[in-house]
């Protein structure tokens, strides 16, 4: 991993900006929002972690099985995003789509 030293007001892609626009804004994230942050990738990573090994409790050796099953059941729904991504590229495709279709 080599380490590019960029001139104040230079960026490694080639296209200007200044360093002081790149910075956080002074107490634009306080402390409740950090928590939210961090609680909020949390959440997610314990259900993936804790969800298989108590499900398995539950149904034992089927486990595997009920896990093809939703994997069958959530391929229809990746193709719906597979084609929101080519017809909206960005990360809100889902909402880009249906939002001129909701009118919020």
């Amino acid at each position: 991993m080599s380490t590019a030293i960029v001139e104040p007001g230079a960026s490694p892609s080639g296209q200007g900006y200044a360093a002081q626009d790149r910075r956080l804004a002074s107490n634009s994230l306080r402390f409740v929002g950090s928590v939210a942050i961090s609680v909020g990738i949390q959440g997610p990573t314990g259900g993936i972690l804790f969800i298989p090994a108590l499900m398995a409790g539950i149904v034992g050796s089927r486990g595997p099985f009920a896990f093809f099953i939703a994997i069958l059941a959530m391929l229809p729904i990746a193709n719906v995003f597979s084609a929101f991504s080519r017809e909206y590229a960005s990360a809100g495709a889902a909402y880009a789509d249906t939002h001129p279709q909701g009118g919020h």
